[in-house]
């Protein structure tokens, strides 16, 4: 394993112990041979995950920070380490279809930066799945509530800020800094929900609703990496995730996905 791997894949992990196996699974099956790929593992928890990690495959594990830093702060532990040219990024109890790495590279290859679809599966039936086009522009970004993942040239990944819609965040500093408009993939990234999710627990919009309103502020601000030129632009779309997710409080929708296909008119 002497040569650079060609992609990092990026693992924040947090009490993943039960998920972590099936996410690296969906890493086999993306269509780049294992030696192209590297493992990047930034524990959250205190724990070692690389016994769950195939041997085949190369494995960087950040250093552990102090625990429980969120999820955005173990991701810029692990781009910190990671040695790929590009990079893709994967939660740990999440999973990619088949292919997700070979199809998002032959156009990233090109642009630097491809965005993947989501595909949001709730106990293992698919529920919504976003974009379908040749490009994604910021509406997307506003419309489905959804974040949209990266395959990213490692030149172009930024810092992640802690919080809800950091990756959000991330994927307009990118989309804006290339021209609001970027080119989409066929193969999803796929979010796995559970029944009970955390949407509906008390407190949780009013807490989403103030970190929307914080970022827009600081996109409009000049607090981010968002070009003057897309920041108005930029800061309304988290303007309309707030109103996306008082919606949501306000319907009798079991979740916030469901909510979002009724909108959109997709059977759930």
């Amino acid at each position: 394993m002497g040569s650079a791997p060609y992609v990092s894949v990026v693992i924040p992990a947090f009490r993943a112990e039960t998920t972590i196996r099936r996410a690296i699974e969906s890493v086999l099956h993306s269509g780049l041979p294992v030696l192209d790929v590297e493992i990047v593992i930034a524990s959250d928890d205190g724990r070692d995950y690389a016994a769950l990690v195939p041997r085949e495959f190369r494995l960087t594990q950040a250093a552990p920070g102090p625990v429980a830093t969120g999820v955005g702060a173990a991701r810029n532990r692990a781009v910190d380490v990671a040695t790929g040219q590009f990079l893709a990024f994967l939660d740990a109890d999440d999973t990619w279809e088949p292919g997700y790495l070979s199809v998002a590279l032959a156009t990233a290859r090109l642009a630097g930066l491809v965005f993947t679809p989501t595909r949001v599966l709730r106990n293992g039936s698919e529920i919504l799945r976003t974009l379908g086009g040749a490009r994604m522009t910021l509406h997307d970004l506003a419309s489905t509530g959804a974040s949209h993942h990266p395959v990213v040239a490692r030149g172009l990944v930024g810092r992640f800020r802690d919080g809800p819609s950091h990756d959000v965040l991330h994927a307009e500093e990118l989309l804006s800094m290339l021209g609001g408009s970027e080119a989409a993939s066929a193969r999803a990234y796929e979010i796995h929900i559970r029944d009970g999710s955390v949407s509906r627990s008390a407190g949780f919009a009013r807490k989403v609703d103030n970190a929307y309103r914080e970022i827009a502020r600081e996109i409009a601000t000049g607090g981010t990496r968002v070009p003057p030129a897309w920041q108005k632009e930029a800061a309304e779309v988290f303007h309309a995730k707030r109103a996306l997710n008082s919606a949501f409080a306000r319907s009798s929708a079991p979740g916030f996905y469901e909510f979002v296909a009724e909108k959109r008119g997709v059977a759930a």
